[in-house]
């Protein structure tokens, strides 16, 4: 073989590699269906934290400002509210998570230790004691998901029904978010400083007893069953994203315009800011697929739209779209979005499809 037929050889396999690496197009289509927020028997909502489906499509709102879920048909009729500040028999302290179960079931998941379990018409049935672990979310029956502290990080973790860490995962390091500074009375603290864009983050996601988890400076997202088991991981061999000169200058302000933080310990988060930064700051499963949503190109500009990254549930890449806003969530058909309008919160539905 010839000189010039080898670097011509050379060359198309560079190309072929960076083909490979580029995103793939994919087209997401969202045609809104269902908006509920206002104009119904005086109802609004303080926060949307969490949403979930019934197999009926009937679909449930956590308000965790109003420590309520809210039950609404498959075209956005109140159905009914139940919940309380508490730690009484159906009541919730520090709500963060709903989802129906396998069972036909709705939890309640809160930030700390408790799982409260009710019927589809809000009856209480019965209260579940997680100490090991924070966020918790549901997997199976026996199958939690949480995070926890160890000596200088947190990691993700897999609970049984009692509260015992079967599995670990991912973990971040203390550094990464937190630096030793003294509070307003001048004893020293660790204080925590978390920016989507490049603190590392602990990401999960289930739906129907399948799950996904990684972490935001790495590309890797691990899939796993309602045994806790990995079935497949998403890979992308891409390199981050280098953080640009009026991003760092965006993140200074940021910090600066903090007025719980010390002089002290701005300096010291100003000091952390990377040159990189995370892969993504969100995942979500749906019936079919892993959406995972990166971070902007230019966090500065609001009009940037936000890449997503789709995978099958078997791993496979699919290719990248880009949309407005990240889903609360996705389900078989729906994806359910957090918007305002007048100044109003809504919970927006659209029917949503994935097209290869």
């Amino acid at each position: 073989m010839t000189l010039k037929k080898i670097k011509a050889l050379l060359l198309g396999l560079l190309l072929l590699s960076f083909s490979l690496l580029a995103d793939k197009p994919i087209k997401l289509e969202l045609k809104k269906v269902v908006e509920v927020g206002v104009d119904i028997d005086d109802f609004m909502f303080y926060s949307i934290d969490s949403v979930c489906e019934d197999d009926g499509a009937n679909f449930y709102v956590l308000d965790r400002k109003a420590y309520k879920v809210h039950k609404f048909s498959p075209e956005g009729k109140r159905l009914l509210s139940f919940g309380n500040k508490g730690q009484g028999p159906g009541d919730y302290a520090y709500p963060h998570y709903i989802c129906v179960t396998e069972d036909k079931k709705l939890v309640v998941c809160e930030d700390m230790a408790f799982v409260s379990l009710f019927d589809l018409e809000g009856k209480f049935l019965k209260r579940i004691r997680l100490a090991n672990g924070l966020e918790l979310r549901y997997i199976s029956s026996n199958l939690y998901y949480a995070w926890t502290w160890k000596k200088k990080s947190k990691q993700q973790v897999l609970l049984d029904n009692k509260g015992k860490i079967i599995k670990t995962f991912f973990e971040v390091s203390k550094d990464a978010f937190s630096v030793g500074a003294p509070d307003e009375t001048g004893r020293m603290v660790m204080i925590s400083f978390f920016t989507d864009e490049y603190t590392p983050a602990l990401l999960f996601s289930s739906y129907k007893q399948q799950a996904a988890l990684g972490m935001g400076n790495r590309y890797e997202i691990l899939i796993i069953n309602h045994n806790g088991e990995v079935t497949a991981a998403g890979k992308r061999d891409v390199k981050p994203a280098k953080i640009q000169a009026k991003e760092i200058d965006y993140f200074k302000n940021e910090i600066n315009s903090r007025g719980n933080l010390h002089d002290s310990s701005k300096k010291k988060f100003i000091k952390k800011i990377p040159n990189y930064k995370n892969y993504f700051d969100k995942i979500l499963v749906s019936g079919k697929y892993v959406f995972v949503f990166r971070i902007k190109e230019d966090i500065t500009d609001e009009k940037t739209l936000i890449p997503v990254d789709i995978f099958t549930l078997q791993g496979k890449f699919l290719g990248t779209a880009k949309i407005k806003n990240q889903p609360i969530f996705i389900s078989d058909k729906y994806a359910y979005f957090s918007e305002t309008m007048d100044e109003n919160l809504l919970l927006v539905k659209y029917v949503i499809r994935v097209t290869v």
